[in-house]
């Protein structure tokens, strides 16, 4: 800029020097402002949201052992260490005899996380079906706030347990008529800003 005379003082802009309306979000860029630059109480909004639909079936044959079933997992990567993570899980499935029992868990990596405490041979999942009769269809589904405190990338999965063959998303009997169903499963991740 050329100037008349002598060349005005650098002077350092204010915040009084910028019009409510020069800067737009779309001249801030992402990450830029984080959590702790906001207000009290606005913290709790969601970030992001991830999820995975299974629509396929899952069949566990070997007994007694957590498995992954496979396909109903979800990879999210928290912006921030203090942000938590929403999970939400929902399951269909059924076992081939009577007298079952079956139970589900979510798995954070390789850690183990809302199962219930540990007693004697009991098994510690995050939701148990247990059916006196064999062919029958359950929908169980599950929410947990977790706090994974990192911002890596995260994976959820679930993992199954039964003590007899059992079946995500189709009934123990598949014949092809309409008195059989095949249903869906999904989990979740929101980010929840701290």
């Amino acid at each position: 800029m050329a100037y008349i005379g002598s060349r005005p003082a650098d002077k350092a802009l204010q915040t009084s020097d910028i019009e409510d309306s020069a800067i737009t979000s779309a001249k801030i860029a992402d990450g830029t402002i984080a959590s702790g630059d906001l207000a009290s109480g606005v913290g709790g909004k969601i970030l992001q949201v991830q999820s995975t639909a299974k629509t396929d079936t899952f069949t566990l044959s070997t007994t007694d052992t957590w498995t992954d079933v496979t396909g109903l997992s979800v990879a999210i990567t928290p912006a921030s260490a203090s942000n938590k993570v929403l999970i939400n899980f929902s399951i269909g499935s059924s076992s081939a005899d009577s007298a079952n029992a079956r139970g589900f868990k979510i798995v954070r990596d390789s850690t183990d996380i809302a199962v219930g405490d540990s007693s004697g041979s009991r098994v510690s999942s995050t939701v148990w079906v247990f059916e006196s009769g064999q062919n029958r269809s359950f929908q169980s589904s599950f929410t947990f706030l977790d706090s994974p405190s990192t911002t890596s990338a995260t994976t959820y999965k679930i993992q199954m347990y039964a003590n007899v063959t059992s079946y995500v998303n189709r009934m123990s009997t598949d014949s092809d008529n309409d008195v059989y169903g095949r249903t869906a499963s999904t989990i979740t991740a929101m980010e929840v800003s701290a």
